[in-house]
């Protein structure tokens, strides 16, 4: 009569091999996943950011420097800049930020309007981007 120990045991060997590959391919679609969601939430971030800086570049009727001191950040005559750190708090120093959001006032051949382009980075990814525009008369902005 013949031995059927080995059988059984590699029944079970090939059980634990499955089991394996299925826990490592779902260990990686969860790891995905989470990536994905952390992606997503940053970029929700950067259209809230954008649109407060949307908000209150229009009801400075587009002044950079009043807007520099309402939201925060800083403007150098040409770039409107705010940085933030990894949690979206805004940082001082630029050189520290994980995300920046970066307006840009356009030039125009409208005297009646003014526009600026408004984008956040990450790194060197644009994760959101708009332009805006708001109505002049006689240099001064309508309500």
């Amino acid at each position: 009569m013949k031995n059927k120990a080995p059988l059984p045991l590699m029944e079970q060997l090939i059980m634990i091999l499955v089991f394996a590959l299925t826990s490592a391919l779902w260990l990686r679609g969860f790891s995905l996943a989470n990536s994905i969601s952390k992606e997503q939430e940053s970029r929700e971030h950067a259209v809230i950011a954008v649109l407060n800086a949307a908000e209150v570049l229009k009801y400075t009727s587009g002044d950079f420097e009043q807007a520099a001191t309402q939201l925060g950040g800083y403007w150098d005559g040409d770039l409107w800049s705010i940085p933030y750190d990894s949690s979206w708090q805004l940082l001082s120093d630029s050189e520290q930020s994980v995300f920046l959001l970066q307006a840009i006032p356009q030039d125009d051949d409208d005297p009646f309007l003014g526009t600026a382009h408004i984008k956040v980075f990450y790194k060197d990814e644009i994760l959101f981007e708009i332009t805006i525009g708001w109505q002049e008369v006689n240099g001064d902005a309508v309500t």
